[in-house]
């Protein structure tokens, strides 16, 4: 389903280091510039994706692996799987220009770090694959001089980053 000219880049690092903080500043900025966007997030925790009781659970209750609820605002999709899908499945799903990746780490796709100054934990894109540069708000001191590090608060910067370093998908 992904459309011709999609990119796609990651937004990695520690917990609390201001992923989603980051992701929501970047998107306006790109639907600005006429793109659209869509976030694929990666969780470890265990969520619900429906409401006990409501008609759409009790499909799947009964069996259903899919069950799609439509309004005339949007659509969602809960989908009962014996595994998590991989990252290339759920980007085949998306149809948006941009699409941010929360999470996802260990996947071979170009990253951004978000390193938070006040975290005590070692530089991820030491050890994640991919990490095509770090963002934070001061240089961390222990950041090798061959990966490029970018303000945090310089968002422009980080749009024209994520559209030289995105993975492109030219279907």
């Amino acid at each position: 389903m992904t459309t011709k000219n999609t990119q796609y880049i990651g937004i990695c690092g520690w917990k609390n280091s201001g992923k989603t903080t980051l992701i929501n500043q970047l998107i306006p900025l790109f639907l600005a510039k006429g793109k659209t966007v869509g976030v694929i997030k990666h969780t470890h925790h265990s969520v619900s994706l429906d409401k006990p009781q409501t008609d759409s659970y009790l499909y799947r209750e009964h069996g259903a692996s899919t069950s799609l609820l439509v309004t005339d605002k949007g659509w969602a999709m809960a989908h009962t799987a014996s595994k998590t899908p991989s990252l290339e499945q759920m980007i085949a799903l998306m149809k948006e220009q941009i699409i941010l990746i929360e999470g996802f780490k260990q996947e071979p796709h170009p990253k951004i770090e978000v390193y938070a100054d006040n975290q005590d934990r070692e530089i991820g894109a030491l050890s994640w694959p991919s990490v095509v540069a770090v963002t934070s708000e001061n240089r961390p001191s222990l950041l090798p001089p061959h990966i490029p590090w970018y303000e945090r608060q310089n968002l422009n910067n980080l749009v024209a980053l994520i559209e030289e370093k995105a993975f492109k998908i030219n279907s």
